[in-house]
């Protein structure tokens, strides 16, 4: 076989190779999204908890920081949000140490999201100093805040708000709900997956 001959023969099994390989490249790349990553079809960041829709956006309300007494907005951050519609009772405490946690796991990443409990109860007010003793840079609001009704906004179909814990994005817009019982681990990686795509601080 000639030089000219074996120059064609090579090219020819590259064009297949080629060929070939962006047939593979697809199947390959699905492949590994989907047994070696959370991937999963058709989601939109979030698959722990309960998508909110329609869209509801919260007003731009004031936030005050229980230990410093400072304010500043809601928007602006991602916001890990749990609503106390009586006493703030064990769920309610476990939800305050379970959102310090989420937002410590979110490493280098935790100073795009705040943490706010939501009382719908002013008896609180008073009492607030001593319930976050140990929770530094947590922040807290009581009904009535603004002229929305929060309770309306953060009902979710078949989930008991009390105490449920919700994700609010950076523009108010509720995204995800997550009941009381949901494990913290599938909170902390759904909030990894939506800051690492997000656009939004």
């Amino acid at each position: 076989m000639s030089e000219e001959q074996k120059d064609r023969a090579w090219k020819a099994r590259l064009t297949i190779i080629i060929v070939a390989a962006l047939f593979l490249m697809p199947i390959l790349a699905s492949w590994f999204l989907v047994f070696f990553t959370d991937y999963k079809p058709g989601s939109v960041g979030t698959e722990h908890g309960i998508l909110v829709q329609p869209a509801r956006q919260l007003q731009d309300v004031m936030l005050t920081d229980p230990i410093t007494g400072k304010k500043h907005g809601l928007h602006d951050k991602w916001t890990l949000l749990s609503p106390v519609l009586g006493d703030c009772k064990e769920q309610c405490q476990n939800n305050i140490y379970s959102m310090r946690q989420i937002r410590l796991a979110m490493g280098k990443e935790m100073k795009r999201v705040q943490r706010v409990t939501f009382f719908s109860d002013k008896s609180y007010l008073e009492n607030t100093e001593e319930l976050f003793a140990d929770y530094p840079g947590h922040q807290v609001l009581f009904a009535p805040a603004s002229q929305q009704d929060f309770g309306k906004l953060l009902a979710v179909e078949a989930v008991d708000t009390n105490n449920a814990i919700y994700l609010v994005d950076p523009a108010g817009f509720l995204v995800t709900c997550y009941p009381q019982d949901t494990d913290p681990s599938g909170i902390i990686k759904d909030m990894k997956r939506l800051l690492r795509i997000s656009k939004l601080d």
